[in-house]
């Protein structure tokens, strides 16, 4: 079971992905940008769900930090977000995403995009590459 951490400051939004993911992974929760950092550097999930538009530090500053500290910068981050006009895409690679999921989410999206993040995670880990 991986260990998931879900970055979103809106309840609806949280509530869904979470309700989503809750019964195949482990979820972990921050509502912010400083949270996320915080819990990623403390926890050290398999993956990062991260919204962008988050208050005070954004998403692609928080992408930033976790790509910056060494605890923390193999972990990949699948951004969503309702910024989807091409700047803001590559500005999300450039910050650290590893992938980007326009919302609303489509679940079968999220769910492709989750496994194939997580088989890269554990292959860049040296873990069993054929664990599916």
């Amino acid at each position: 079971m991986a260990r998931i951490l879900i970055v979103e400051d809106d309840a609806n939004s949280l509530a869904l992905v979470v309700q989503l993911l809750e019964e195949t992974h482990q979820v972990l929760t921050a509502q912010d940008g400083c949270e996320a950092v915080r819990r990623a550097a403390e926890e050290r999930p398999d993956l990062i769900v991260m919204d962008l538009a988050l208050p005070g530090m954004s998403g692609w500053e928080a992408a930033e930090c976790i790509r910056g500290d060494a605890r923390t910068r193999t972990i990949p981050i699948l951004a969503l977000t309702a910024h989807v006009m091409e700047a803001q895409r590559e500005a999300a690679f450039q910050a650290g995403c590893d992938a980007l999921l326009s919302k609303p989410v489509e679940e079968d999206r999220l769910f492709q995009q989750i496994d194939t993040l997580l088989q890269r995670g554990r292959t860049a880990h040296g873990e069993d590459s054929d664990r599916r």
